[in-house]
């Protein structure tokens, strides 16, 4: 998950959350490619996202990531957040909650603070994932571990 992390742009949410739809594709194709994802890009404009089938399921990002923040915001969690996309179909989000409540100590000094990670694509090559826990960095490329310390607290849900 890093490795594509560390390709993919740093962005703030509005860039992330223009508008998509799902419409029949125009062309003549087979079922698995009669829907198109379009979005109308922050910096691009319009462009096909993803060709798929009828089963797809379009989750707007919209319906996502300000929802994430409305719950931390609304229970005065503080918190700082990244938000990185791909080809503008592939998101990524940290919220690292700096709260000093949620704030775990590991041997009296190793300050270790939860973070919640969402991944989300409009194109199927990234599984949405919303994943909660105390991680710790390892690596200055962002590589982080879960604390075995806190594993209780961990949550992942696909």
């Amino acid at each position: 998950m890093t490795k594509i992390k560390d390709s993919a742009k740093i962005v703030s949410l509005e860039e992330i959350l223009f508008p998509v739809r799902l419409i029949n594709n125009p062309k003549k194709t087979n079922s698995e490619y009669s829907k198109v994802v379009v979005g109308d890009t922050f910096d691009e404009g319009e462009m096909d996202l993803n060709y798929c089938s009828p089963q797809y399921t379009l989750i707007p990002n919209a319906d996502i990531f300000p929802n994430i923040e409305d719950i931390l915001f609304g229970n005065g969690i503080d918190f700082k957040v990244t938000y990185r996309h791909i080809k503008h179909v592939r998101f990524y989000a940290d919220y690292v909650i700096t709260d000093k409540n949620y704030e775990f100590s590991v041997n009296g000094s190793d300050k270790i603070k939860p973070m919640i990670s969402v991944q989300h694509s409009y194109n199927g090559l990234t599984k949405y994932v919303i994943q909660f826990g105390y991680f710790r960095l390892i690596c200055s490329n962002g590589l982080v571990i879960p604390v075995r310390e806190m594993e209780q607290f961990n949550l992942s849900l696909f």
